[in-house]
């Protein structure tokens, strides 16, 4: 995953209220969130006839306020954003970990010479399979998708757990497209579709989850 490494998004908050020694500061905010909200907040404040720089940070600040950053010392903000960091690694690096044990899982032997374990990974020859899944192949196939569901649930069950995370947004996002996902992998099991469509579908979502993930940053 490409997440912004700084969970909570600071931008040095220079005007009536702020100083260069504090940040904006809002759980969960991303990058884009900032600029959309500061620019909302500066064209408010710029909308005022004949108002005093002072009356446009004050109004700039209250919009900030209302929603829902808040200032905050840089240096606190800093060790929190370190901490939250850390956090997120090890959650991560524990999902790479347990999805490395199901490639590698003898009981997954036969779905993975269909299918590779990472849909970045899946092969011109795999998305060019004109076979169905067979009787034999069902059993390990429907044992694999709980395994990936299982390991997603927990990872961001960790993710959301962690303060200034951007947990919610991350699990908004693949839920998102849980449904497809669902459907394409019920397709396949139910006889609809070969093994390539399977493995075409399963790229081409991979592929816009990976691009609206650089939304988060």
């Amino acid at each position: 995953m490409n997440i912004n490494k700084t969970f909570i998004l600071t931008a040095i908050a220079i005007g009536l209220f702020g100083c260069a020694n504090n940040v904006w500061v809002k759980s969960g905010a991303t990058t884009n969130d900032f600029n959309m909200d500061r620019a909302q907040c500066n064209a408010q404040s710029f909308s005022i006839p004949f108002a005093s720089i002072y009356q446009q940070a004050a109004v700039q600040n209250e919009c900030m306020v209302g929603k829902g950053w808040s200032l905050r010392d840089k240096a606190s903000n800093d060790a929190s954003n370190s901490a939250a960091e850390s956090s997120w690694r090890a959650a991560l690096d524990k999902s790479r970990a347990e999805g490395e044990l199901r490639c590698k899982d003898p009981a997954f032997k036969a779905v993975f010479a269909k299918t590779s374990c990472y849909a970045k990974d899946i092969t011109f020859e795999q998305m060019a399979d004109a076979t169905k899944i067979t009787p034999q192949q069902k059993p390990a196939f429907m044992a694999m998708k709980k395994s990936v569901d299982e390991q997603m649930d927990r990872f961001l069950t960790n993710l959301k757990s962690i303060p200034n995370s951007p947990g919610d947004k991350v699990a908004a996002l693949y839920k998102t497209y849980d449904i497809e996902f669902d459907k394409n992998a019920l397709d396949l099991y139910s006889g609809k579709i070969t093994w390539g469509d399977y493995n075409h579908k399963r790229k081409e979502l991979n592929a816009k989850i990976t691009e609206a993930e650089k939304n988060l940053k």
